[in-house]
């Protein structure tokens, strides 16, 4: 399960259907994302926010062991989010386990 889901974010990456940074709060609130990772060791206060959003705007949130996420991506990201619906549909599903 794990590493398909390494290879679909990694996609996610590479076809620029991630949203990271500054732009995935506001990305959260317009319902431009359609699921949001997080790595277990992002702040707790910028966690909470992303947990908070997700939740209030009915979008699914996951959240990854460190070991994991440093596989996804070189930079120092702690969280990101995919703007591809069907992508993120295949997403919830790995991260479900069906």
């Amino acid at each position: 399960m794990n590493n398909n889901l390494i290879n679909l974010c990694r996609a996610a990456f590479k076809t620029r259907k991630a949203v990271i940074g500054s732009q995935l709060i506001p990305s959260v609130q317009s319902k431009k994302v359609y699921i949001v990772i997080i790595c277990e060791s992002c702040g707790k206060n910028r966690r909470k926010k992303l947990e908070d959003k997700c939740r209030f705007y009915d979008i699914p949130c996951r959240i990854l062991p460190e070991s994991v996420f440093s596989q996804i991506t070189p930079w120092d990201v702690q969280s990101f989010g995919i703007s591809d619906k069907n992508l993120a549909n295949v997403m919830i599903r790995e991260s479900e386990g069906s």
